[in-house]
């Protein structure tokens, strides 16, 4: 069987085919040109892909320093938290899928948890600020990532984020618009004013240099003392104070509990093509799913408008699924070509001819979905995404 090994990494939703190595030099950790706005960066040892060039540079960079591809994606996933803090902050959660050098897979689950002591009934309703706040994932799952498959050390994986928080970058159109469009809740809070607004309570616009010397502190903080600073020391024991002090539920006691786990992983195949995915939280499932649907179907064959309508039935009888998954048996069942054959049928497309009569062939479209990051290694290493 062919392998197109496909990666979820949930700071954000996405959907990554990773297929060769590159050759080319990588982009250089500075302001990209016009002519190298791109998502994706190249090195002789492979490529790295995220959702903002300086991060995918951040991410080549560890590759042309020996590094593997987890080495790699754990420096564009720090960068990232830097230069699009809106998407991919410290503080939110991350899935990670590794597919190893003898074909085998790994998950890691660092999902955002609520604290053992939160109960729903009693606690502050909002849909901002403090009360929304859970234990973080990203900094355990990164690191438990670098410590099991790396092969570089922690100072030098994330020295491209401590840079680009110290030195500052300068920001895109897309990051400096969600900054203002939160403006009004940006000011509320001591924390977020300092760190995303101006003395005049306004945004950074787009081009404008985008400094965090807090950030930096705390990059640096996690870089010398590993994760343990994070949640049970320094960096904690601050967190915990000020959640506390406004409302929120996480707790030193909730911070120092937590663990990055292990994660199933779910495969299947897609034309011919291998396909992985984790299991809960992240869903992998649907993401499979999804793909068998669309394998029913000859979508090689359609125009524009008929692959958005596959696309989106695919979907939509996918996601009908979410409330079955209560078991990984559950998962092996959704994943299924039988149980695909038996849902091509839910799709609503009238305007196609029927599913089951339809011939199937190689798609021609890749499927759409917003990258966030992922990294492939040339020769000795899995790639690693999200």
């Amino acid at each position: 069987m062919k392998t197109l090994t496909m990666h979820v990494w949930r700071t954000a939703a996405g959907l990554v085919l990773i297929a060769a190595a590159c050759t080319d030099r990588p982009t250089p950790l500075s302001e990209p040109t016009d002519a190298a706005r791109s998502q994706v960066a190249t090195s002789a040892h492979g490529v790295v892909v995220a959702g903002q060039p300086l991060a995918a540079a951040a991410g080549a960079e560890m590759l042309e320093q020996g590094g593997n591809a987890v080495d790699a994606a754990v420096a564009a996933a720090f960068a990232l938290s830097v230069v699009e803090p809106s998407m991919s902050g410290l503080g939110g959660r991350v899935q990670m899928l590794v597919r190893m050098a003898d074909g085998s897979y790994a998950g890691i689950d660092g999902t955002t948890q609520a604290p053992a002591t939160y109960d729903p009934d009693t606690a502050p309703q909002a849909s901002y600020g403090y009360p929304t706040v859970g234990v973080p994932g990203v900094p355990a799952g990164l690191l438990k990532a670098l410590d099991q498959y790396g092969t570089l050390d922690r100072a030098t994986v994330m020295a491209p984020a401590i840079r680009l928080a110290e030195e500052g970058f300068d920001l895109l159109p897309g990051e400096a618009n969600r900054h203002a469009a939160v403006a009004d809740r940006l000011v509320e809070f001591e924390g977020t004013r300092g760190a995303f607004l101006r003395a005049d309570s306004s945004t950074w616009r787009a081009g404008e240099r985008f400094v965090q010397p807090d950030l930096a502190r705390t990059l640096k903080l996690i870089s010398a003392e590993g994760a343990d600073v994070f949640y049970r020391g320094e960096i904690a024991a601050r967190m915990a104070a000020d959640i506390q002090a406004n409302g929120g539920a996480v707790t030193e006691a909730s911070l120092a509990s937590y663990q990055a786990l292990d994660s199933e992983v779910l495969t299947s195949s897609y034309r011919g093509f291998e396909t992985a995915g984790l299991w809960l939280p992240s869903y992998g499932a649907m993401t499979l799913e999804i793909l068998n649907l669309l394998e029913t179907l000859p979508v090689s064959e359609f125009d524009e408008d008929d692959w958005a309508t596959a696309i989106t039935e695919a979907i939509r009888v996918a996601y009908l699924d979410r409330p079955n998954q209560r078991s990984l048996d559950d998962g092996r069942r959704l994943i299924s070509k039988s149980y695909a054959a038996s849902r091509a049928a839910a799709m609503r497309l009238s305007r196609l001819a029927p599913a089951a009569a339809l011939p199937t062939g190689p798609a021609s479209r890749p499927t759409p979905g917003r990258v966030r990051m992922a990294a492939r290694h040339r020769t000795y290493n899995p790639p690693l995404s999200g």
